[in-house]
Formats: structure tokens, sequence, C-alpha cells
């Protein structure tokens, strides 16, 4: 890190720009640039071109696997770009591609015989509120598989969970490779990723799952964690110790057949869920505590 002296003029405070960075983003007199604050306080200078650059890929492959196609696709699609072609080099069975899962969520992707095409890539802002939005959806989903488990409903609350997934990923890889600003630390964008995919993969499980006792059990846990998020959005370790209990109230099973194989793995996510949430309440109170003068930190407490 380098370190600069700050210069003042009667009542204005300034710094001198690194000559190197400003040739690099051609920055010179006259020039505009960006001033954002984040989440830390920290006041960062950003050439203003950037937040106009267009990002293009083309990629010319000799795959032929759909499987393999589609997850090519999908990192596609995630990726910050304004617009990606794929030439497919051999034939390939276009409707069969088009039934891979994830890309019923996609949008905006064109299949023209062997070229794949999408030119209108969207850019998602910010990924907590697509994490807002999958806890709401799974806890409408409970509550629809309760009532009603056959209902059409069904398997759109999951490809709209897998759409939401996709958008968190697109939203963190933004930020992450482009250098902008989020509303949340880079500590909290890996923690929404995570969460993110532990929710998809529980959702996967949930909607084979033939069991109304068992789905009633899942719904305070997730009356919990839409708690954490819309409340304040207070992450700390009284909720998540909730949480955590939470989860572990819910039954057990051993793997005898494909019912508990999927139960099984339901719980197994929650638990991941209910671990990263320990990890984003500790994050939080170590920033919380050393950033504060040490006699205003409550005593702790005697017992959770």
């Amino acid at each position: 890190m380098e370190i600069r002296n700050i210069q003042k003029t009667g009542k204005m405070y300034y710094v001198y720009l690194p000559t190197e960075w400003c040739r690099k983003h051609h920055v010179g007199q006259g020039s505009k640039v960006a001033l954002e604050q984040d989440p830390q306080a920290n006041l960062v200078v950003m050439p203003n071109e950037r937040k106009s650059k267009n990002t293009k890929l083309e990629l010319n492959i000799q795959e032929t696997d759909e499987e393999v196609i589609n997850k090519l696709i999908v990192a596609c699609y995630v990726n910050p770009l304004s617009s990606f072609t794929i030439h497919l080099q051999k034939k390939l069975d276009l409707a069969k591609l088009l039934h891979q899962k994830r890309l019923v969520s996609i949008e905006a992707v064109e299949f023209d015989h062997n070229t794949i095409t999408c030119d209108s890539n969207i850019e998602v802002q910010e990924p907590l509120p697509l994490l807002k939005t999958i806890v709401k959806k799974v806890r409408n989903l409970l509550m629809l598989l309760e009532t009603d488990p056959t209902s059409d409903l069904i398997n759109r609350y999951e490809e709209e969970v897998d759409r939401s997934k996709m958008l968190v990923n697109k939203s963190v890889l933004g930020f992450l490779t482009k250098g902008g600003i989020s509303k949340n630390k880079v500590i909290e964008l890996y923690y929404i990723l995570q969460i993110t995919r532990m929710l998809e993969g529980f959702v996967d499980n949930l909607i084979v799952v033939e069991d109304k006792k068992l789905v009633s059990s899942l719904k305070p846990s997730f009356t919990l964690l839409h708690q954490m998020f819309e409340e304040g959005m207070v992450i700390d370790h009284v909720r998540a110790i909730a949480f955590l209990h939470e989860i572990k109230r819910i039954k057990d099973h051993k793997v005898t057949d494909i019912q508990s194989y999927h139960k099984v793995s339901m719980k197994r996510e929650l638990m991941q869920v209910a671990e990263v949430l320990m990890n984003w309440a500790i994050t939080n109170e170590v920033e919380l505590q050393n950033s504060v003068p040490s006699d205003s930190i409550p005593p702790k407490s005697k017992h959770i």
C-alpha cells in the first residue's frame, strides 16, 4: 500500500493521484473521476470511463456433450459480459441442449444452427436482494408443499430459485472482476454466494421429498432465516445459534432409498447454511468489537 500526505489549501484538503495510475486510465487535466464510499467508509476513486466499458467474448469449441456445453453457457452468462458468442464446430442436437435444467431460466440466449449468442446480457446490481428473494420463495414453496404437493407451481418456484442463484453469481462476479462498489463488503459477497448455492441445493432435494411432516418441521428455520435478512439484516451469534438449534431439531435419517437420500441431503445443506451464518455472525462481531472503544463493549454473556 502506498501512503501519501494530505495537502491543505484554505479549507480544502487534497491528495495527488499517482502518475502511473493516471496514465493507465487516461486521466489528465480536465478529466472526470467518480468518487464513491465503500461499506468500510473508504473513499474510492474510479476512472469515469470504466462504467461505459463493454466486454465481449467469442469462443470456438468442438465439444458435443450437452452437459458440458450447458455449463459453459451458464459460465458465460454469469460473467460480466455485454455479449458472448459460442461457435460449435460439430453438429449438436439443440433440442436436447435446450432441455438442460439451467438453460430454462436463462433469458436472451439464442440458438441458431451451431451458434449460440447472447447480445443483451443483463447486469445485476446487488446480490443481497436476490438472496432475500430466494428465502421468500423457499418459504412459499414449503407452504405449497404442505397444502398442495401436486401443484404445477412447485416446478416454477424451483426454476425461479435456480435463476436467482445464477443472478447472484453474476452479480458477485461483476463486482469482483470489474472492481465496482457494492453495498456489501467482499466477505459478505462470499457469504451471500455460499448461502445461495446451498439453498438452491436444498430446493433441488425438497421438491422430490414426499413427507408433509418433514416439510412442516422445516418452516421454523426459514422463519428465522427470513427474520435475519429482513429485520434490519441482524446477523449475530445469538440468531446464528438459534438457527443452528432449529436445524438440529429436524429429524435425522439414514440413507436406505432415494427418498431418504434426499432427506439427508436437505439437512446437510441446511447445516452448511448454519455454519456460514455462524461465520458471518462472528465476522460482524469481530468488526463491531474492534471498531469501538474497549470500555464501550458490553460485558460478556454468562450463558447463551
